[in-house]
């Protein structure tokens, strides 16, 4: 349970890393921050995979690895690092909530592939027909 709970709370701290507009760190260095976040917790599910041997740990690591991957790409839209047009607020806001939906899509399919639950496919399932929609609301 607490490692639930502390998985949730760096989730969180995660999304407002990613969407929060300090004037400190440019929005590259948070992309490149989100990135790193991302391999880490990729590695310490290896690590807890291979060495440890904790199959929820391993879940847990490896599911938080990849939100942190789809964090940067929330991050990119969010700030309108390619452009303006190009993001969540802009005239190419369907476009990117499309790449948005896939992305989640690709997470779960991933995890779906990994641990082996239906759950994952079903949800991957369902978020490509939302990306769907926005495709065809960007024509």
């Amino acid at each position: 349970m607490l490692l639930k709970l502390g998985l949730a709370m760096v989730l969180v701290s995660g999304i407002l890393f990613a969407t929060t507009t300090w004037e400190i760190i440019s929005n590259l260095v948070k992309v490149i921050a989100l990135i790193g976040m991302g391999a880490a917790f990729l590695g310490l599910s290896k690590f807890s995979e291979t060495t440890l041997k904790i199959p929820s740990t391993t879940k847990a690591y490896y599911i938080l690895g990849l939100s942190f991957f789809l964090l940067t790409w929330v991050g990119i839209g969010y700030f309108g690092i390619i452009s303006p047009w190009f993001s969540y607020m802009g005239e190419g806001s369907n476009l990117v909530f499309f790449i948005t939906a896939v992305l989640i899509a690709v997470c779960l399919y991933l995890i779906n592939h990994k641990f082996k639950e239906k759950e994952y496919s079903y949800m991957g399932h369902m978020t490509m027909y939302v990306a769907l929609y926005h495709l065809f609301a960007s024509f």
